[in-house]
């Protein structure tokens, strides 16, 4: 999945809308069916994309950040780390490395 800036189409209200469900019933069938709430999922789309971005190009992370839906640097490398270990330079230099070896 491509992830384009539009964080709104992300949005939990947007996805309900679409369904014509509330919120809600959205949200807990999402766990129920998913095993993760809908925003762990968004997050992990997200971080994906980022990690994706990080190794095959050599895009800003700021950039990077941006068009994966975060609009606050710290937020997304405090995430970017919880879920990785590393931070976004450090998964991007370790990936560069990988390749030349």
């Amino acid at each position: 999945m491509h992830i384009v800036g539009n964080r709104s189409s992300l949005s939990v209200e947007r996805v309900a809308e679409q369904f014509d469900i509330t919120r809600g019933h959205l949200c807990r069938i999402f766990k129920e069916e998913a095993g993760m709430t809908y925003i762990e999922f968004v997050t992990e789309l997200r971080i994906r994309e980022a990690k994706q971005r990080l190794r095959d190009g050599e895009e800003s992370i700021q950039s990077i950040l941006e068009s994966v839906g975060y609009h606050d640097a710290a937020s997304f490398h405090r995430k970017f780390k919880q879920l990785t270990g590393v931070t976004p330079l450090q998964y991007r230099n370790s990936a560069r490395k990988s390749e030349q070896s």
